[in-house]
């Protein structure tokens, strides 16, 4: 079924949370950051461990827009920072 849990996420010192009401990401938090940005922080972790607590929630919302939307646009922005890298890389090499 759709869930509602409380998801943490820690890489060695940092920590991240996301709460997921029915499906949909609520809130989302790591270090410094709060909602869709702190989203787009997590997503890019390639390593980690993490903890669902079932039907956790929070009275906190700072996300707002649709988790797919917010998916679609985790994945442009982690595209566009691949090919500013690759750029770079190419810029450097050409010297």
């Amino acid at each position: 079924g759709i869930k509602t849990a409380k998801v943490e996420i820690i890489r060695g010192l940092e920590k991240g949370t996301l709460y997921l009401l029915h499906g949909q990401i609520m809130h989302a938090s790591a270090g410094n950051l709060r909602g869709p940005e702190a989203f787009y922080e997590l997503i890019r972790w390639t390593a980690g461990r993490f903890c669902i607590m079932h039907g956790q929630t929070t009275d906190e919302t700072n996300v707002t827009v649709d988790t797919m939307r917010l998916l679609l646009e985790a994945t442009t922005l982690m595209d566009e920072k691949k090919e500013s890298t690759s750029s770079d890389e190419e810029k450097i090499s050409a010297y």
